[in-house]
């Protein structure tokens, strides 16, 4: 793909549709959204959030209060705008390049009798040198203070440049930011913007974006919205994607979105944010990375394991502060990786982090009589306000508490899960290396399974329960993650009809998957709120009905690993399913408008928040995995696809341990190939070994 597929015009915020929205973001610097006026204003970020609400604009002067509606294309790599009006016209290109400088090309147009004055607007503070501007943000958030230098291609005389009627100027302007102590490196910067023509500019920016996307594999498909998505999905990736290289990073980190819920209130980003390392989504993120040629993957789990605690426990991260730790199962997507590449050396260098990280979150959490993992806290597996934990009240209260209180802790089907999975990669990727811990991990990934199924599963009902964390009793309120030991291969036939809940509308098929909880439950709401109060305002996270691309990714993923394991039995459920999550991509189903967010209506698919492109499940893994059928393996991979109903595909320049796979469907026949050479030929619907 390119920049150029994915253009949308006017791309804006729900909840404050008249900001736009930028694509490209730099190592450090990033906006939230800009205000329809040439330049920088609006809320932008550096390392994390900040709402810096100016760095530049240009505004006409002596022009009608009633400003002409700004015409906007969004692109991956840049913006472009345009305005007019019967006294000028405005076309501009803005985009931020990695090394952290927010360009504008601007070409402004006289097309009124009188002279047009235009206004250069800075920021309060700043001050004059010999090479433009210099200025700091007036506060410092997380120890970050960050120092800007804003150039301009033209001489403004008092703050303003005149263009005489019928004539027009090409305007440059740049703004390039550091953190204090690195300030020889702004006028290099800004210099190296200025110096070259608008044209070479935009030309430069969209050759150097475009990079990202021709690492990642090619994928062509004869269904437009799944064809759309996959590249989606990868400009999302790369939006993400931060190097802050200051405080406690180190390495190149992946956030999980650059939008937020916090008050948009200049310099004072109060409340939950995104830019920062959250180890619940990082697996996620490397679960995608790993197709991608480059080594962001990599990057990403030292980023992790650098925010180890005392005791070796990921925790969230920002660049001063270490925060609350979430359950994952980061050693799971660690084996994933290692499947892909086959890197021993890389494997040796984190694995004695990751044994110390699940081995400190298996004891902290560990049931008292059990191998169960406890969760005390209902937020930290991501799943707040699930009804299981209020599950033991007398009866579902009216009213839930905002903070900590009136709930029970439990043993979680989703924590006990991502336990068995850590321990089992961790003995598989001990084996790789001859490390003699294989068999105890081996054996305590056994324990966990044992107990989820013997503790877990109710006969009567067909389906996996939270227990009541000191006596066992059965929390009789189906969540999604019952399906997780599907996904984690725990399960087999004997729970199979657990499966059936996942296609029931008065279970979780309620519309767009999949609901976050059984339509049967009393306090099910597909729209959020706990029994009509939304006490999380409207966009708050509650999940007793809504849907979440987090778990829906899991919910089909479990699908498909017993499709594989009962002759594809659910390829038809995988594939509905599939659809509607994609659908859930685009504003309005309507793939001109990616705009994927944090959750939804589950019966209508309504976007119940307003993060857009955020990065916390995964698609494309499903794609490779699952629709092209390539599941890597340690002598190679097994090729055996999800019969989707698509009608034909190609997937190319999959790298698997350092060789070209690809992947063709046409007339209902599939060709696998290795570095061209095909390796098999014909129909889907059985595994078949390939060995590298």
């Amino acid at each position: 793909m390119s920049c150029e597929s994915l253009k949308v015009l006017n791309r804006t915020l729900r909840t404050l549709p008249g900001r736009l929205l930028l694509g490209p973001t730099g190592a450090r610097l990033g906006v939230d959204y800009l205000d329809p006026v040439a330049g920088f204003a609006g809320r932008i970020d550096f390392i994390h959030k900040m709402n810096i609400p100016l760095l530049f604009s240009v505004t006409p002067q002596d022009v009608s209060a009633f400003p002409p509606h700004a015409q906007a294309v969004w692109y991956p790599d840049r913006l472009d705008m345009q305005q007019t009006c019967a006294r000028y016209a405005l076309e501009e290109s803005k985009w931020i390049t990695w090394e952290d400088a927010a360009v504008s090309c601007q070409l402004w147009r006289n097309t009124g009798r009188d002279p047009l004055v235009l206004r250069l607007n800075l920021p309060d503070g700043s001050h004059a040198d010999e090479t433009g501007w210099l200025w700091q943000t007036p506060v410092s958030i997380h120890g970050i203070q960050p120092v800007f230098l804003i150039g301009s291609s033209v001489q403004w005389t008092d703050g303003c440049y005149v263009i005489a009627p019928g004539q027009e100027a090409e305007i440059v302007l740049c703004a390039a930011g550091v953190l204090p102590g690195e300030e020889e490196r702004l006028a290099g910067r800004v210099n190296s913007v200025l110096s070259a023509p608008p044209d070479e500019l935009r030309q430069e920016q969209r050759t150097r974006y475009d990079e990202w996307f021709m690492q990642a594999p090619q994928f062509e498909c004869s269904h437009p919205l799944l064809q759309r998505c996959w590249d989606y999905r990868w400009y999302i990736l790369r939006t993400c994607l931060c190097r802050p290289d200051t405080g406690l990073f180190h390495h190149t980190a992946m956030y999980e979105g650059r939008s937020h819920k916090v008050v948009k209130d200049p310099y004072a980003p109060s409340g939950w944010e995104f830019t920062k390392l959250v180890p619940l989504s990082t697996p996620l993120h490397v679960s995608e990375l790993r197709w991608h040629q480059d080594d962001t993957a990599k990057e990403v789990i030292r980023s992790l394991v650098d925010s180890a605690d005392e005791k070796g426990m990921w925790r969230c991260l920002y660049a001063d502060e270490q925060l609350a730790d979430y359950a994952n199962a980061s050693a799971h997507s660690l084996y994933q990786l290692y499947l892909s590449t086959g890197d021993r050396d890389f494997i040796a260098e984190v694995l004695p982090a990751f044994k110390r990280n699940c081995m400190a979150v298996y004891e902290t959490y560990k049931g008292q009589n059990d191998h169960l993992q406890v969760e005390y806290v209902h937020q930290r597996t991501g799943k707040e306000y699930q009804p299981s934990y209020w599950y033991f009240a007398e009866e579902y209260p009216d009213h839930v508490n905002k903070h900590r209180e009136g709930y029970t802790p439990l043993k979680r089907v989703d924590r006990s899960v991502y336990c068995y999975l850590d321990f089992m990669a961790l003995s598989r990727l001990c084996a790789a290396l001859g490390d003699p811990d294989e068999a105890r991990f081996a054996q305590l990934a056994q324990a966990v399974r044992t107990d989820v199924l013997e503790k877990m599963w109710d006969e009567e009902t067909h389906f996996f329960y939270d227990l009541h964390h000191l006596d066992d009793r059965k929390a009789m309120v189906k969540n999604i993650v019952g399906v997780y030991p599907f996904w984690a291969a725990i399960a087999d036939e004997r729970h199979d009809r657990a499966l059936n809940y996942l296609s029931d509308e008065n279970a979780f098929a309620t519309g767009s998957a999949f609901a976050s909880v059984s339509a049967d439950c009393p306090v099910f709401s597909a729209c959020g709120g706990w029994k009509g109060d939304f006490f999380k305002g409207r966009n708050g996270c509650v999940w007793n009905g809504p849907s979440w691309p987090y778990t829906t990714a899991i919910a089909l993923d479990a699908l498909a690993e017993a499709s594989l394991r009962t002759n594809h039995r659910y390829d038809g459920a995988f594939a509905r399913f599939l659809h509607e999550y994609t659908l859930q991509h685009f504003t309005g189903c309507d793939p001109s408008r990616p705009y994927l967010v944090e959750h939804y209506d589950s019966i209508t698919g309504e976007p119940l928040s307003d993060e857009p492109d955020y990065n916390h499940s995964y698609y494309i893994d499903l794609i490779v995995r699952r629709l092209a059928g390539v599941l890597p393996a340690e002598s190679g991979f097994t090729f055996d696809p999800i019969d989707c109903g698509v009608e034909q595909f190609a997937l190319r320049n999959l790298l698997i341990r350092g060789r070209r796979v690809g992947v063709q469907l046409a007339q209902g026949s599939y060709t696998v190939t290795v570095d061209d050479e095909v390796r098999y030929s014909g129909p889907g619907g059985r595994a078949v070994s390939i060995n590298l």
